[in-house]
């Protein structure tokens, strides 16, 4: 990268979300290597991070914890989205935890299939599973479910402008 441009970048993460004492649980590990800093400038770095959780129910999601100061932008039933802006003396090498609940009263699920792609040579099918669990207080399975969820974490890396 050459001083004077402008960096960005998105990522899709997707994961399997481990559902554990109420809440889910999301871990996007990033860390931005030595060599995009120029050498010889403090320049100053502005990281930004964008989150958008879309629960796939109609109850809603409540925020547990974050390892990052996140400020919410929206909300609505199922959808919240946030962001984190920052100042920072280097990037940022510290994962992004988040964990939150769905309110919901009976446990419910359903299952999304896509079909193949028209030239696709094995043909497989795709499908996701989810699984959300309800607020009664007798519940037959104890163990630590596991469900694929889909996040959208867009991190931008501004401030590599030639000063």
């Amino acid at each position: 990268v050459e001083g004077g441009s402008y960096v960005s970048i998105k990522v899709c993460w997707s994961q399997k979300l481990p559902y554990k004492d109420g809440q889910f649980c999301l871990t996007v590990p990033f860390s931005f290597p030595t060599y995009v800093i120029p050498v010889g400038k403090k320049i100053p770095k502005r990281e930004q991070i964008q989150l958008n959780v879309n629960s796939g129910s109609g109850t809603e999601l409540m925020i547990q914890c974050s390892s990052h100061p996140l400020k919410e932008l929206s909300r609505e039933v199922r959808k919240l989205s946030f962001v984190y802006e920052a100042e920072v003396p280097a990037w940022s090498t510290s994962d992004l935890d988040f964990a939150y609940t769905v309110t919901s009263s009976d446990l419910f699920g359903g299952v999304l299939l896509q079909s193949p792609a028209l030239r696709d040579f094995d043909e497989r099918e795709m499908f996701c599973l989810y699984l959300f669990p309800g607020n009664k207080h007798i519940r037959r399975v104890r163990s630590l479910g596991i469900v694929e969820g889909v996040v959208d974490a867009e991190i931008r890396i501004l401030g590599l402008q030639d000063t």
